[in-house]
């Protein structure tokens, strides 16, 4: 996917966990959001999840990362554009108002091709990133370079696959910059 060089680039704090489909994305994002919890800061955003109906991949879901809530979010396409996939706006909608209500130090997204091309959860990414909130995404690499052209350099980033002591170290890290950004918005 291209990209034009002239995109607005939006600034804002962010960090990057890079990885294929299985290397773990997922658990990255667990440890971070358990090392937020425990320095007393709070993760919100979202998280897509494939939905399977025994082994075909039928769509998928996205859920709430602070209440759990779920909303179907895509199923198979009968016009594909982007991807093979009918979108639900609403659940984007819904979910962006989930991230902009709560008083969070960070948040996270998944971010695809529909990010990577400006829509999808793109304009909840661009208002966390407004506030000076850290935001955190998780991104397949062949959408790293559109998305790194869009936005300022990230604060972090760890590429997956990696050891547990990587992993802990960057949840450390992901820590401290919330944390200075929290006490930057409060000062």
């Amino acid at each position: 996917m291209l990209v034009a060089m002239s995109a607005p680039r939006h600034p804002g704090p962010w960090v990057a966990i890079v990885g294929d489909r299985g290397s773990r994305r997922d658990e990255v994002r667990e440890a971070v959001a358990r090392a937020l919890e425990d320095g007393g800061l709070r993760l919100g955003g979202v998280r897509q999840e494939a939905i399977f109906e025994g082994d075909e991949h039928v769509g998928y879901d996205v859920i709430d990362l602070a209440s759990g809530a779920r909303l179907s979010l895509a199923r198979e396409s009968t016009t594909p554009r982007l991807c093979r996939w009918d979108f639900d706006t609403t659940a984007f909608e819904r979910m962006r108002g989930a991230a902009r209500e709560g008083d969070y130090d960070a948040v996270a997204f998944d971010v695809a091709s529909l990010e990577s091309s400006g829509e999808g959860h793109w304009p909840a990414i661009t208002e966390a990133l407004a506030e000076e909130r850290l935001v955190i995404l998780t991104l397949r690499p062949r959408v790293v370079g559109p998305v790194a052209l869009r936005l300022a350099d990230p604060l972090a980033g760890l590429e997956l696959p990696t050891t547990n002591a990587d992993i802990e170290a960057f949840a450390a890290e992901v820590t401290g910059h919330a944390r200075a950004l929290r006490t930057r918005r409060a000062g």
